[in-house]
């Protein structure tokens, strides 16, 4: 059996933490070491396939990511927040080199909810090609406390390498189609 399914990611967090550069590795698979600031809202798309071998029939969901990167600097709350309008789930950004912006995950959590009620969140620490691959112990607790207040999940990743960053999205994928494996 097979479905065919769109649904809206948006990936959140403050300027410079990578969210265009893992939309550009997850959906090109390349990467560009200049900084590219996003200016209101720019979306991609990408279809993935998400399949279930336990479930007789075999079944299989053709899943479109239609993926939200939204501008990272707080001034423009009111375009983030109508953006934020039908989002099925949302990645939440951190950069491992910038500890603000692991306190301020929180803050884009709360905006996206204050319209989108409880949507399924993956966490990303960006970067972690900066801080040899693992993330620093004193940042872990952190980020950890924040992902479990929200009850959702994590991944370390590098748009830079490509670290975690397919896992990152065919997580999301299954998240957003568990109701077709039921």
């Amino acid at each position: 059996m097979q479905v065919n399914v769109e649904k809206k990611v948006c990936l959140l967090g403050d300027w410079g933490v990578g969210k265009t550069s893992l939309i550009r590795r997850f959906v090109y698979n390349a990467y560009d070491d200049r900084y590219l600031s996003t200016l209101g809202v720019k979306v991609s798309k990408k279809s993935i396939v998400i399949k279930d071998f336990k479930k007789k029939p075999f079944y299989k969901v053709n899943l479109t990511l239609m993926i939200w990167d939204l501008v990272g600097q707080r001034g423009f709350q009111y375009l983030q927040t109508s953006a934020f309008k039908g989002t099925n789930a949302a990645f939440v950004v951190c950069d491992l080199s910038r500890t603000e912006t692991i306190e301020n995950m929180e803050w884009w959590v709360n905006s996206l909810f204050k319209v989108s009620n409880h949507i399924p969140l993956i966490f990303l620490a960006n970067k972690v090609d900066l801080t040899e691959n693992r993330i620093p112990q004193q940042l872990n607790g952190k980020i950890e406390n924040i992902v479990n207040k929200y009850n959702g999940q994590f991944f370390s990743t590098s748009a830079k390498t490509g670290i975690n960053v397919e896992s990152a999205f065919q997580e999301i994928g299954k998240l957003l189609t568990t109701k077709f494996f039921k």
